[in-house]
């Protein structure tokens, strides 16, 4: 029963930029390919709901199945009501998502769209819900949708909230489209789902195949509740023997060399997914679903940092891709654990 922060409130890009070359040019994406038989029936008209006021993820994160003060989410039938595209956008998130992925997506109860400006959630959650039997549903703030106008300013967005920075055009994926934010999102939070629902702690399956091959140390009984964003857990290190706190001081003071190292040494999907073993697997799940759709996947993920470490790399192309890297081990152990979102 967790959730996660892809974020976020618009950032102010202005105040310091990368002075940077653009990524390596790539090719547009594929026009969609021919319509393939959907694995259930999923109406996004009748999952996609606006949020009654006063739903606190955090504190309903945080409920047990036995006793819960908090209140759990309710539909608002209220008007005004939510703007059509936004379902419409989901719909085509699921027609052209890979039949696993459908199937997670419609065992969703809801997926609430929250319009309250007063809300207590800043950022998109996803939520097995232990207080009403692992109910499930996504929760997605309204001003994270109108904020961000495609998916390089989602990502974008996400890696200036994590290091507290206002850099610009420092992601670029193909395709940069409405859809594929939506989908992005829809994706990280349901790892968070599937994270509890499979479960994923251990991370061993099979033969002793273990998912935290990035880890020297990870907790592999983490306790149940609501992750807050950013946060690291107590008694996870890195093999790389430094943290995202010890990535934030660098960045901070200058030093963007740890920063490389995350993106460059082929052990991780993203920074996000350097805070905790959670975000690790959720970050790599959402990659795999990403790049496996079966319209208009993700092709490219290009990371552009200046520094005589790093110049630029494609996330996909050059780690997803390539056998040699502890993430493309990640991303089998998923596709063989928990089978190809």
């Amino acid at each position: 029963m967790i959730r996660s922060a892809l974020l976020l409130c618009a950032v102010a890009f202005a105040a310091l930029t990368f002075a940077c070359a653009a990524p390596p040019g790539a090719s547009p994406p594929p026009p969609p390919g021919p319509g393939i038989a959907a694995a259930c029936s999923f109406d996004a008209a009748k999952v996609v709901v606006k949020l009654a006021p006063g739903f606190d993820a955090a504190a309903y994160g945080n409920c047990g199945s036995q006793v819960c003060l908090a209140s759990p989410p309710r539909p608002d039938n209220s008007q005004p009501s939510l703007d059509p595209g936004i379902a419409q956008t989901v719909q085509q998130v699921f027609d052209h998502s890979s039949s696993n992925f459908q199937l997670e997506m419609c065992k969703l109860d809801h997926v609430y769209i929250d319009t309250d400006q007063n809300s207590a959630n800043a950022a998109p959650w996803g939520m097995r819900e232990r207080a009403r039997n692992g109910l499930r549903h996504v929760g997605i703030p309204l001003r994270t949708l109108t904020a961000l106008s495609d998916y390089s300013s989602l990502e974008n967005s996400i890696l200036n909230t994590l290091l507290n920075t206002a850099w610009s055009d420092t992601i670029a994926t193909v395709p940069n489209t409405p859809e594929m934010k939506m989908a992005a999102i829809l994706a990280h939070e349901m790892g968070h789902i599937v994270w509890w629902a499979r479960p994923v702690p251990p991370g061993i399956c099979g033969h002793g195949r273990d998912f935290f091959v990035s880890w020297r140390s990870a907790i592999r009984s983490p306790r149940h509740g609501f992750h807050n964003f950013g946060i690291e857990q107590p008694g996870n290190m890195q093999i790389e023997g430094f943290t995202y706190s010890d990535v934030q001081d660098d960045v901070s003071s200058g030093n963007l060399d740890s920063l490389s190292t995350v993106y460059s040494d082929g052990n991780w999907p993203s920074l996000f997914g350097f805070v905790a073993p959670d975000e690790d697997f959720i970050e790599t799940y959402k990659l795999v679903t990403l790049t496996s759709r079966t319209s208009s996947p993700l092709t490219n993920f290009w990371v552009t940092i200046p520094t005589s470490k790093l110049t630029s790399i494609d996330m996909v192309q050059d780690v997803l891709n390539n056998q040699n890297t502890k993430l493309y081990s990640k991303a089998q152990w998923i596709k063989t654990c928990v089978g190809t979102p």
